[in-house]
């Protein structure tokens, strides 16, 4: 009975005649699929901490960032509405130059026109059809808008939830507070409203 022999066949293929065999070929392509998934499985860690090492390394540039450019606009914001109450104050007491409280005797439009020449006074910019551009742009980098000025009567409610209990002037203004280069975004200019009231004062007491 003849037997296939195991010795190397070189005139043909260079490949021993052991590996012809269908059973051969199967179990040692097997074995380096095994040998691949084994590399992947030991190579697992190694991957697991450098991806972790990046994520650290994002976190650590990207967050100090947002966290500066956060309360960068966080302490604009809050200067700005303290001058915005400043020359609101000055409006609604400039208004009111009899001291009657008597809302049918409050001008809004002189009001407005006296919070919009302080404001911009106080920002230092140019007021032109309720816009105040700013002579520095380095602090706004943009025009600052006054968007709403009315009168608020005793009893109603005020956006922060509080009631009023004196009349007084409710002025909004829209304020570019942010001009930076974000993550994934880009360079971007934002405004941000900000909102104050101003009760009117009666001067009856300070002349008796």
């Amino acid at each position: 009975m003849m037997t296939r022999s195991k010795e190397v066949n070189y005139e043909n293929s260079g490949i021993p005649n052991s590996l012809l065999d269908t059973d051969s070929y199967v179990r040692i392509v097997g074995m380096g699929d095994k040998c691949v998934e084994r590399l992947i499985k030991d190579q697992r860690g190694f991957i697991s901490i450098l991806v972790l090492m990046c994520g650290m390394l994002i976190f650590m540039v990207i967050v100090p960032y947002i966290t500066g450019i956060y309360y960068g606009v966080k302490h604009k914001g809050m200067q700005t509405k303290a001058w915005m109450n400043e020359a609101l104050e000055f409006a609604a007491a400039a208004s009111n130059m009899n001291g009657d409280l008597d809302i049918s005797q409050l001008d809004p439009d002189m009001a407005k026109q006296y919070f919009s020449i302080a404001l911009a006074d106080i920002l230092d910019g140019s007021l032109s059809n309720e816009t105040i551009t700013p002579l520095n742009t380095d602090y706004y980098p943009g025009p600052i808008k006054i968007t709403d000025f009315e009168i608020v009567s005793p009893g109603e409610t005020l956006p922060n939830g509080i009631t009023a209990r004196q009349p007084g002037f409710l002025a909004t203004i829209e304020v570019p507070l942010l001009d930076a280069d974000l993550p994934w975004v880009g360079h971007k200019t934002i405004s941000f409203p900000i909102t104050n009231f101003a009760v009117v004062k009666s001067n009856q007491l300070a002349k008796k």
